[in-house]
């Protein structure tokens, strides 16, 4: 247990458990002879997870379902947007506003099991966010000649709590939350402290490259301990989600869970579902749902890192 709560601490900061002076490390483990000796490694196991967490910065951003994994926005540079219908058999009708599109997206990923209605979004959160701290990537400058890293951006970035919240235009039922289920799995992304090399696109933009490391989303069944397979790929959570009439943001205790803590905020494998309507009648309808949004408490470290020299402007620093 030892040896994996010292290679837990490795992948949550990025670096190698070493301590040269004592010539400790994660094989050290291994050689643990008595109480006496797993006391000095715990003591240097919060030697080492306390600097990062001191010198980390914790931010709440929001991951909106209709911006960030639809692409549904309002308006882009002040234009309003407008979009084909989703369903590829009704495309030849008029153009749809942001609303309207992920109304109807919703509708298609809606299934009825007996009584009830449960709509399902599978989504990837290995994307930077727009106007967010979240997975924020480096940034690249062109000004003046080659393009260099102006900023490092950051790395490390990981889970504190998720909120589950769904902004609606009004309401059918009187409930403030609806039942839902949070899955977290595929494969988590963590970028590395150090950004990768300039590139030029194929679409002629700078980009950076080989920055990211990527893991399988592992987690330990605790109610299968006495089996042989307790480990998956993947876990869910019941919780809720907040119904947000008002424009809060806010929900109840119900609608956040830490289940998901010290995980990367980046990962392939999310499923999202949530309660439209059971035998007593509809919870919330899918023409009042205004976006639903994921409320990421993580934590973050900034790379102080930079290959910009010279004068002139290189960036916003």
């Amino acid at each position: 247990m030892a040896f994996y709560t010292v290679e837990a601490l490795e992948y949550k900061w990025q670096s190698p458990f070493v301590i040269r002076e004592l010539n400790i490390s994660k094989e050290s483990v291994f050689h643990l002879r008595n109480a006496g000796d797993m006391w000095v490694l715990y003591g240097k196991m919060m030697d080492f997870d306390w600097p990062g967490v001191a010198t980390s910065h914790q931010g709440t951003d929001i991951f909106s379902i209709k911006e960030d994994v639809f692409g549904y926005k309002d308006n882009i540079y002040g234009i309003k947007q407008t979009y084909l219908h989703p369903d590829p058999n009704q495309q030849n009708g008029p153009r749809l506003s942001a609303q309207e599109a992920l109304q109807e997206k919703l509708k298609l990923l809606a299934r009825t099991f007996g009584y009830e209605t449960w709509l399902t979004i599978e989504f990837s959160t290995v994307k930077e966010t727009v106007r967010s701290d979240l997975f924020t990537g480096p940034i690249i400058s062109e000004a003046g000649g080659p393009s260099c890293i102006a900023a490092g951006g950051a790395y490390g970035d990981k889970i504190e709590t998720v909120g589950l919240n769904i902004p609606i235009l009004y309401s059918t039922s009187g409930e403030v939350q609806t039942p839902a289920y949070l899955t977290y799995g595929g494969a988590s992304v963590v970028r590395d402290s150090l950004p990768g090399n300039e590139i030029i696109t194929d679409e002629g933009t700078a980009g950076v490259e080989g920055e990211f490391n990527t893991y399988s989303a592992l987690f330990w069944d605790a109610a299968g301990l006495s089996q042989l397979a307790a480990v998956s790929n993947s876990y869910r959570v019941p919780m809720s989600a907040a119904l947000d009439l008002f424009g809060t943001g806010q929900g109840s205790i119900n609608s956040v869970t830490q289940s998901f803590k010290e995980r990367s905020v980046a990962a392939t494998g999310w499923r999202l579902s949530f309660l439209l309507e059971d035998y007593l009648g509809p919870v919330v309808d899918v023409e009042a749902i205004r976006d639903v949004e994921l409320i990421f408490g993580h934590r973050f470290k900034s790379s102080n890192y930079s290959t910009c020299t010279g004068g002139g402007p290189s960036g916003p620093l």
